[in-house]
């Protein structure tokens, strides 16, 4: 049997070094995947082009990390607002529609528009988070809508590169921050 000696120290504290390393570099990174390539396709006013079955723009009930992702948002003020008692989506030969973004794929710009019952009139904040297929965000936004006979349109001209994303917002009241939740992908072609 071989004894140990301080010979043979910077051999042992190399290999230690070694397998340190080659454990680190092994750590499996658990950062959530999403799949933004599935686009509702939507014309430049808004007709749906296609309908795919994975219910974007829907109302969501958001997980923890989504919901995180407005954490910077949730200091916008919000006197003044009001919540609606209903949200519909945009269509006016179906206001069950969900509300979804159009055109889509965009270029520069791309509008929402939500219908809310037909009396309200106020002001509601949306909070936009735009993130990569990583869950990263890469543009947050919080803007107020002011709505008159239950309709309001928004434009956004959000600065990203060519590609898709995933488009997160929440409709927040002064009453109910976060009451309406929603996504859907999105695919900027500059």
């Amino acid at each position: 049997m071989k004894r140990f000696t301080l010979r043979s120290l910077p051999f042992f504290l190399l290999g230690l070094l070694l397998i340190f390393f080659l454990i680190s570099c092994s750590k499996n990174e658990t950062q959530p995947t999403i799949d933004v390539t599935n686009l509702w396709e939507t014309a430049p006013l808004g007709q749906p082009m296609n309908i795919p079955t994975d219910k974007q723009w829907e109302s969501k009930t958001f997980s923890a990390a989504e919901m995180n992702l407005f954490a910077s948002l949730d200091t916008v003020n919000l006197s003044g607002t009001v919540m609606p008692l209903k949200v519909t989506g945009p269509g006016i030969k179906d206001p069950s529609t969900p509300s979804m973004v159009y055109p889509n794929p965009f270029s520069k710009f791309f509008n929402i528009t939500f219908a809310f019952d037909s009396s309200f009139a106020g002001n509601v904040i949306i909070k936009l988070v735009i993130v990569d297929q990583s869950l990263h965000p890469v543009l947050k936004q919080a803007v107020r809508l002011s709505t008159n006979s239950g309709r309001t349109q928004f434009r956004f001209w959000p600065d990203l590169p060519a590609g898709n994303f995933r488009l997160y917002y929440t409709l927040s009241a002064q009453s109910n921050p976060h009451f309406h939740k929603s996504w859907g992908n999105i695919k900027n072609v500059l």
